[in-house]
């Protein structure tokens, strides 16, 4: 059965490796087939990187920006809870497999992060009809 693939992206502004973001997101669609849809903050560096990697391959993607004039300085926060939520009922109500991907990264990063393990422990054990939910942390 082909299931649905939901990878969710973290990683810096800064971030400019390409090539490992290719590599990495190109082995994800190895393992778990092309009906995926990317989870993306929408900023600079890694999400830019991510998002030109989905538009480059005709995946499916969907940027979550934060809202930081409405929503001040918790909007980074407030955006990663929403990109994890969108995940989290994807994985409930569909079945979908989850992708959790962290590159490196500040102090967002970290947060996202942290909210990525306790998702991925959480749901491991919620997995049903064989759907899974993984972490993967990427150096360089």
């Amino acid at each position: 059965m082909n299931r649905k693939t939901l990878i969710v992206v973290t990683g810096g502004r800064d971030y400019d490796n390409g090539r490992k973001v290719e590599e990495v997101l190109d082995g994800i669609v190895q393992m778990f087939g092309t009906d995926i849809l990317l989870i993306s903050g929408g900023a600079r560096g890694l999400d830019t990187l991510a998002l030109g990697w989905a538009y480059d391959r005709e995946i499916n993607a969907m940027r979550v920006p934060a809202k930081w004039k409405t929503e001040g300085r918790k909007a980074g926060i407030m955006r990663n809870a929403e990109m994890l939520r969108i995940a989290i009922q994807a994985f409930m109500k569909e079945d979908a497999n989850v992708v959790m991907v962290a590159f490196p990264g500040g102090i967002g990063t970290a947060d996202m992060v942290d909210r990525m393990l306790n998702l991925g422990d959480a749901l491991g054990n919620q997995a049903k009809n064989g759907n899974r939910c993984e972490f993967m942390g990427v150096a360089g």
